[in-house]
């Protein structure tokens, strides 16, 4: 895996957004394909002290550089927005 992000929209509002950010598009297929992939980010928020309500309102979002390349001028920021 090339980086983690987290997003958050309001610091007021509750969860993050968890960009987990790979090199190729296959890569990127693999992890969304992986049924238990939501699950085991939210058991590392709850180990490192999130509260229940941020990690029920947190989501995981899977990206390749490949694609931010392709459909985003290489720049993160227009893909995470």
């Amino acid at each position: 895996m090339a980086a983690i992000r987290f997003v958050g929209a309001f610091p007021d509002l509750p969860g993050v957004a968890v960009w987990l950010c790979t090199t190729t598009d296959a890569e990127r297929d693999d992890l969304r394909a992986d049924p238990a992939l939501p699950e085991g980010v939210r058991d590392v928020l709850r180990e490192v002290g999130f509260s229940p309500i941020d990690v029920a309102s947190s989501g995981v979002v899977v990206e390749s550089q490949q694609t931010v390349d392709r459909e985003y001028d290489g720049s993160w920021f227009l893909a995470m927005r």
